[in-house]
């Protein structure tokens, strides 16, 4: 009896920090539910609770704008989960990333309060844009098809005709769409 309110415990008390989101907390009971009772009931439920733990902890890095913390976090939840449903997703927020640091530095070639000699270029915003339009086409080669790859063709699309003022590569990417 004592072995099963142990699991139990362990499992309870992943679930309520995760509840709570409290992803790093949650990680640390569930990984020991996974070491110390591989055939205990909830043995998939803490394995799916860590994997969902990583992942929220990667979003939060998003939020308050950590880009580079969330992709190390992110890339390391891709290289341990190839296989989960949310890469397309994930891969399609580094092309987000991307896109939004390159219109913040077009956004500083505008901006009267920075210094002459410190505005990018256009060669630097350009090499932005096609750092966005490289993290997007890994997601069209990996996952064809899916939703994220569509829209992420699309504002490939636009970003050609748009900012590089490339019509033929803007028609390529709306055929593939």
């Amino acid at each position: 009896l004592q072995s099963d309110w142990e699991k139990l415990a362990l499992f309870q008390v992943a679930q309520i920090r995760f509840g709570q989101k409290k992803y790093k907390d949650a990680n640390a009971p569930g990984q020991s539910y996974i070491k110390q009772y591989p055939d205990g009931p909830q043995w998939a439920n803490c394995q799916r609770g860590v994997i969902n733990a990583q992942y929220q902890v990667a979003m939060d890095a998003v939020e308050p704008k950590e880009y580079a913390q969330a992709r190390k976090l992110f890339e390391a939840f891709l290289t341990a989960n190839p296989l989960d449903s949310r890469a397309p997703r994930i891969l399609f927020l580094f092309g987000q990333i991307a896109y939004q640091d390159a219109v913040d530095l077009e956004a500083k070639q505008d901006d009267p309060k920075v210094a002459a000699n410190a505005k990018p270029t256009d060669d630097a915003v350009k090499e932005a844009y096609q750092k966005t339009i490289a993290e997007w086409q890994r997601l069209v080669g990996k996952y064809p098809g899916t939703e994220e790859s569509s829209v992420a063709l699309y504002r490939i699309g636009l970003i050609h005709e748009e900012k590089l003022a490339d019509l033929a590569a803007a028609l390529a990417a709306y055929r593939n769409l």
